[in-house]
């Protein structure tokens, strides 16, 4: 998430308005440069989260993945999705297999 500095990531999706939908996605941290907590914001339309992951203790071999997750309800028939770097500096949050499906 971050290259010289805190990036995001934005797609817009198609919801249902008043649905609920959960994102879930695995998170780590770059394991290269300093060590410690890393941090992003997660905003699906106004609803919006924040999260953390400890890389004192991971490696290139050892990522140490999480799955973490949030739910919304859809406001209308498109969603803002963003994921953004809370971590200041060139190494933060890393994540992979993003999965967004309708809860009910």
């Amino acid at each position: 998430m971050n290259g010289n500095g805190p990036g995001t990531l934005s797609r817009t999706i198609d919801t249902i308005e008043g649905e609920t939908y959960e994102i879930s996605f695995d998170m780590s941290g770059n394991p290269h440069g300093q060590r410690g907590i890393k941090t992003l914001q997660l905003s699906a339309g106004d609803d919006v989260a924040s999260f953390s992951t400890d890389t004192s203790a991971i490696s290139r071999n050892d990522m140490q993945w999480k799955t973490v997750s949030m739910t919304f309800v859809a406001d209308g028939p498109t969603t803002d999705i963003a994921f953004a770097s809370t971590t200041p500096g060139s190494v933060g949050a890393v994540i992979d297999s993003i999965n967004i499906s309708l809860v009910g």
